[in-house]
């Protein structure tokens, strides 16, 4: 049975019957969720499908195929199909191996989608790939049995990606990596690369490219032109041609069993239709003109359409179209439908729901922002609901009111005394002020006019930080020339131009610098983003600039007010290593650490900081303020913080 998360999908076990990984009650398992609720069964029973790929067995009398995440088999002729594989895992793609006693398929049953392969007479899984990261699909037998290729995903910045074409020995273990056949044009593109099949004899391979102009996906672009090549690469020497293609583009390539004919999926007037090229002439005939719709104006990680299969003698095409299999005549185009009756049981799992209560005359804030200790460890500020708050003791008290504007990024004076803050306001735009950490009345400090954010505090007391950014639409359109980072003299009460590079400004070791984070792309388009995160430290006339350390997707960087130590925020977690200055940036997030790491939080967290002697670093999750002496927290037997101070208050709801 297939249990399933949210909805139900799956089949009944007949073949593998144990796919669960290790019993290790330590680790998640794909085959045995600790979901805390019951599953219940859903009855399946059905003669049509939905976006099911296929393979047709050597002999030619059998078909696999997948539906709703596991494999069946099924006669040439039509019928009652049999279960292959079962379980929570998610099976699809199945492939038919030259010899026909295996099935190499895509599977997430450890964890991730990799590719797998069942021995048909035993049952016995193996897998052949172990990514956890760059996950793949879509495998392909070599001609010989001896090598799976399979696309692997690669993403930008953006939320998916494109792909690139893998070798692996179908014997494969966890100790080898495979081979890149054909790489990614660079690592800003993203669009699609993938559908590998292996020529049949074995000297190349066919995929399919988005060959539209430029690196940066576009969605619905005009099928009528040439969305998508068919390629092939050739595994002597590498080269790549360029095999279908033109108006309306080819996907899902397809040899015959001769090599002599591929069969492929191509757009006529925006319509998907099955074609065919004599290979030897560049011949194209349509000869089934209405399939289901391709992907080619979308994202199509796991393949533009569904797998498809010639028979062995190479007369007929067997494919998935309108929910049923097909069969159709090469020479007369006569088409037969292959009929199919899945019979099943699926194991579902309820979905979460929780009662919300509408309309509530009050609620708990879940959110704080800027939370931080005073220097003197005893009360903390924090800002919520577009104002300043203090906790001392038990108590939390107001610091500021919502009538003059949305106060944020608060910071104590060096000394304790007092509060800088930030208040926006849409006519004024950005003011800088100061009040007493007791409370009182706020005074502005004087500031040109402008739109300032990530404010910070010099530990000796002498200067502030801040970060002036260009106008907007959303907020406004002015007053944002000459944006970067600003140094604010609190003696002559004067702001000065530093730098127009780098964010989050911040004050470290040396007295005569300001530190930075800094990302510069040199990629364009949307999602293209290639930098690593820096931390950087400039002199206050924003020259003589130093990386310190870098991570490729941090978030944040702090480093301690002596410099001995490195905070980061990388995938929203919370790291702390040691720090050694060498003329070099260090890398944080290498896989081995070049100085001790340790890993500070254990759901993740925000506002990431030092105190101002640098003894503790402090973060926040959702209300609670998380705090943790940095000699503990470098401790051999350190475990993430998983508790903190509670920010929340239960306030009226704004009942119009």
């Amino acid at each position: 049975m297939k249990r399933l998360h949210y909805a139900a999908a799956g089949l009944c076990l007949l073949g593998a019957s144990a796919f669960a990984a290790d019993d290790d009650s330590a680790k998640w398992q794909v085959e045995k969720p600790d979901m805390g609720v019951p599953a219940y069964d859903v009855n399946i029973d059905t003669k049509t499908g939905t976006w099911m790929s296929l393979d047709v067995s050597p002999d030619g009398k059998t078909i696999v195929f997948d539906m709703l995440g596991d494999l069946y088999t099924l006669p040439m002729s039509g019928g009652e199909a049999k279960s292959l594989t079962s379980g929570i895992a998610w099976d699809i793609q199945p492939r038919f191996s030259p010899d026909g006693k295996y099935i190499a398929f895509t599977s997430d049953r450890s964890g991730g989608d990799n590719i797998w392969t069942l021995e048909l007479a035993t049952g016995k899984l193996h897998q052949v790939s172990y990514e956890n990261f760059r996950l793949l699909n879509n495998p392909t037998w070599s001609p010989d049995g001896q090598y799976i290729a399979a696309r692997k995903h690669f993403t930008t910045s953006r939320s998916l990606g494109t792909g690139e074409i893998w070798l692996y020995a179908a014997n494969g273990t966890d100790k080898q990596s495979g081979q890149k056949v054909v790489a990614r044009p660079g690592k800003t593109f993203q669009k699609e690369l993938g559908e590998p099949m292996f020529a049949p004899d074995g000297k190349g391979i066919y995929y399919s490219f988005a060959s539209t102009p430029g690196n940066t996906f576009i969605y619905h672009e005009d099928s009528n032109g040439e969305l998508f090549q068919i390629r092939k690469v050739d595994l002597d020497d590498g080269s790549i041609s360029t095999v279908a293609g033109g108006p309306g583009g080819a996907v899902r390539p397809t040899p015959s069993p001769d090599g002599k004919t591929l069969a492929y999926v191509k757009r006529v007037r925006a319509a998907s239709r099955l074609f065919i090229m004599d290979l030897a002439s560049g011949v194209e005939t349509m000869i089934y003109d209405d399939l289901d719709q391709d992907m080619q104006e979308t994202w199509a990680v796991y393949g533009v359409y569904p797998n498809m299969d010639w028979t062995p003698d190479g007369k007929a095409i067997v494919f998935w179209n309108r929910g049923k299999f097909w069969r159709i005549n090469v020479a007369d185009k006569a088409l037969s439908e292959i009929p199919f009756h899945v019979q099943d049981t699926r194991k579902v799992y309820p979905s979460l729901r929780f009662a919300v209560e509408v309309n509530p005359q009050q609620f708990n804030t879940k959110m704080v922002r800027f939370p931080s200790y005073s220097p003197d460890g005893k009360h903390i500020v924090f800002a919520s609901l577009g104002r300043l708050f203090v906790k001392q003791g038990d108590t939390i008290k107001a610091l500021t009111d919502t009538k003059a504007g949305f106060d944020y990024s608060p910071v104590w004076s060096h000394d304790g005394q007092f509060i800088y803050f930030l208040r926006w306001n849409d006519d004024k735009l950005t003011t800088l002020h100061r009040i007493p950490a007791s409370g009182g009345s706020a005074s502005m400090l004087p500031l040109e006019k402008g739109h300032y954010q990530q404010l910070a505090v010099d530990h000796r007391g002498k200067y502030l930080a801040l970060k002036k950014q260009g106008g907007s639409d959303l907020l406004n359109p002015w007053w944002g020339k000459e944006a970067g980072l600003y140094l604010y003299d609190l003696k002559k009460r004067s702001a000065v131009f530093v730098s127009e590079k780098g964010y989050q400004p911040q004050f470290g070791p040396d007295p005569e610098r300001l530190y930075a984070l800094n990302r510069e792309e040199s990629a364009t388009g949307r999602g293209s983003q290639t930098a690593s995160t820096q931390l950087i430290s400039m002199n206050y006339n924003g020259n003589e600039v130093r990386t310190l350390a870098e991570a490729s997707y941090a978030t944040d960087i702090r480093i301690a007010p002596q410099g001995d130590y490195y905070a980061y925020a990388d995938g929203y977690h919370m790291y702390l290593t040691k720090a050694m200055h060498s003329g070099k940036p260090l890398v944080l997030d290498a896989a081995k650490p070049a100085f001790a790491r340790v890993k500070l939080s254990s759901v993740g967290g925000t506002y990431l900081h030092f105190n101002g002697d640098g003894s503790q670093i402090a973060w926040s999750t959702g209300p609670e303020l998380k705090t943790v002496a940095v000699a503990k927290a470098m401790a051999k037997d350190f475990e993430p913080v998983k508790t903190g101070t509670n920010l929340s208050q239960t306030v009226k709801a704004d009942i119009p």
